[in-house]
């Protein structure tokens, strides 16, 4: 299966110095971290950039990952086009430092043959300190989806903050600091 990265949007709420998808994260830029949790899990990287994000795409072909460029149109609708052109993949957004091959893996699980909508409690959000993104009924996306365009996806709730933590802001990568080390301080 492809692990489609989504690195393509304009990063605006972010207002870094470079494009959202190369904020380093532990010395390194947050798209290539999440590079290394798919080839983790096991999946074909493939990183969707646009015309907003170029630099980004001259990083990830420089590490030898394959790009495709999408139209920038917004999340959803460049996530559409390349569902119609790759079949049934795993999205991931560009912005997740903390994720792993395992928590991909378990998304995978959690979808078995169908697609899936992993949620996280917009409470859990709060209580981390991440800026909550569009919510239905107390949920929020966790950035990362199973999709394809046959049949209906399922929704799963997780609690993990790696599936939580999408970085938009300074303060959310803050977080993503201050998390990373407790969640390391554990093992």
């Amino acid at each position: 299966m492809i692990g489609l990265v989504m690195a393509g949007g304009r990063g605006s709420r972010m207002r870094a110095r470079v494009e959202k998808p190369l904020v380093c994260f532990r010395g390194k830029p947050m798209v290539l971290r999440v590079v290394e949790a798919v080839r983790e899990a096991g999946l074909t990287p493939l990183v969707a950039t646009s015309g907003y994000t170029r630099a980004t795409e001259r990083v990830v072909r420089e590490a030898g990952v394959e790009v495709v460029r999408t139209p920038g149109r917004g999340f959803v609708e460049d996530a559409c086009e390349l569902v119609a052109e790759f079949g049934r993949l795993m999205l991931v957004c560009a912005d997740m430092p903390l994720l792993r091959g395992r928590e991909l893996r378990w998304v995978m699980e959690q979808a078995g043959e169908g697609c899936l909508n992993v949620m996280v409690r917009v409470g859990l959000l709060r209580k981390l300190g991440i800026s909550p993104a569009p919510q239905q009924g107390g949920l929020a996306a966790a950035g990362v989806c199973v999709a394809s365009e046959a049949g209906e996806c399922r929704q799963v709730v997780s609690n993990n903050p790696r599936l939580a933590v999408n970085v938009n802001s300074h303060a959310d990568l803050n977080v993503a600091y201050v998390l990373w080390r407790e969640l390391n301080a554990r093992k």
